[in-house]
């Protein structure tokens, strides 16, 4: 039989690449917050021609910064589920029971990489494929907390937020008390969206460290 498939070096660069994300979340958060405190007019949408200096760079930087890490970190992300459920499915048909066949048949790398995209199905199919990757690797006494519910509902939080205070920008460009009040909601969207990162990068590497004990305990009782 071939070898396992392996995902250890896309969780790796998946995990870093989560976490630049997440630093940069906090600096942007931290960027609002001061813009919202002193009463500048930080516009959220593109083009800020009243916007003070500090601010609107602080904002434009951590923007283009923010970009790039997602540029990095979604392929990054996504290549390494596909690879870890392809681990999983190998693991699966390789064990000697009847039932190999079928429980390989229902790990599928391509669905857990396309429930990202589904509209509406993505405010749960994503969550529910993370919770099946740890199920099916199986529980020990070793094992270390993820947070799975927390880590979706910052992430799904963070999105419902950015959905209300981008068309308030636009809207309402005039008006400072709402303007104010949108970047109060962008710090707390950048806030939650630094939680969903770092969690991820988290739960990515106790996966592998939970994986890398399974090959171990195969390896023995292969040998033993």
């Amino acid at each position: 039989m071939t070898e396992a498939p392996s995902s250890a070096g896309w969780g790796v660069g998946a995990s870093w690449a989560l976490r630049a994300v997440g630093g940069i979340c906090i600096i942007l958060a931290l960027v609002y917050g001061a813009a919202a405190s002193s009463g500048t007019s930080l516009r959220l949408g593109a083009g800020s021609p009243g916007a003070a200096g500090p601010y609107q760079l602080g904002y434009a930087s951590g923007t283009c910064l923010y970009a790039l890490g997602l540029i990095c970190a979604i392929p990054l992300f996504l290549v390494w589920l596909y690879r870890a459920r392809s681990r999983q499915r190998w693991f699966a048909a390789a064990m000697p029971t009847p039932l190999q066949s079928l429980a390989a048949r229902d790990i599928s790398p391509a669905r857990a990489v396309v429930v990202w995209f589904i509209p509406v199905a993505n405010l749960f199919l994503p969550y529910t494929t993370m919770e099946e990757l740890f199920r099916d690797e199986g529980e020990r006494d070793s094992d270390r907390p993820i947070h799975l519910p927390v880590w979706w509902g910052a992430f799904v939080g963070s999105n419902v937020i950015g959905a209300v205070i981008m068309p308030l920008g636009r809207r309402f460009s005039g008006n400072d008390e709402i303007l104010g009040n949108s970047l109060w909601l962008g710090c707390v969207r950048e806030v939650l969206l630094a939680i969903s990162a770092f969690l991820a990068a988290g739960f990515i590497e106790e996966f592998e460290r939970r994986t890398a004990l399974r090959a171990r305990e195969a390896t023995l009782k292969a040998i033993f």
